[in-house]
């Protein structure tokens, strides 16, 4: 197609038609379908943050109060899509383990401390850093096949595991 020639053109337009009954005989390709999710996912392994980062505060159905920070990261050469939910409000898995938002926050705390050496004196504070200044995040790939689970539960997502401290920024 020359640069010239205008998509819309007549002799561009495809004149077949289709009718939304006739795609029940069509048959979906789930083998590419399922490996172009796979390629639209970001590399697992651990992205530097590229402040600032964006902070959006939560309220959930329960109540529970968080904040999704969100932003994007390198690792190399590459580029990845960060979003991490976190809430300082404690709750626990049936385990009676912290749950991921809070198991989060608590990484986040430990990193505010490595880096300006104290604790944060407010909950501010640490989601302050986390917007400003870079700071480590483990991204992992969920919902996915790999040997050890060929047939994995969930839809494929990317979810930040770990959040640790750079320092001397």
């Amino acid at each position: 197609m020359s640069e010239e020639q205008d998509i819309n053109s007549p002799e561009m337009i495809e004149t077949q038609e289709f009718t939304v009954e006739s795609l029940y005989n069509e048959a979906i390709d789930h083998a590419k379908a399922d490996e172009a999710v796979k390629a639209l996912l970001d590399e697992p392994g651990v992205y530097t943050s590229n402040a600032p980062m964006t902070l959006t505060p939560v309220v959930g159905k329960d109540g529970r109060k968080s904040v999704v920070i969100s932003g994007t990261g390198v690792m190399g050469d590459k580029i990845g899509r960060l979003r991490a939910p976190m809430s300082w409000e404690y709750r626990e898995k049936a385990n009676g383990k912290p749950d991921y938002q809070y198991s989060l926050w608590l990484q986040a705390r430990a990193a505010y401390k490595i880096v300006f050496g104290e604790h944060a004196t407010s909950i501010g504070q640490v989601f302050e850093y986390l917007r400003d200044y870079p700071a480590k995040f483990r991204l992992i790939q969920v919902g996915v096949p790999t040997k050890n689970n060929p047939e994995p539960s969930g839809d494929p997502g990317n979810i930040v595991m770990g959040i640790y401290p750079i320092k001397g920024f």
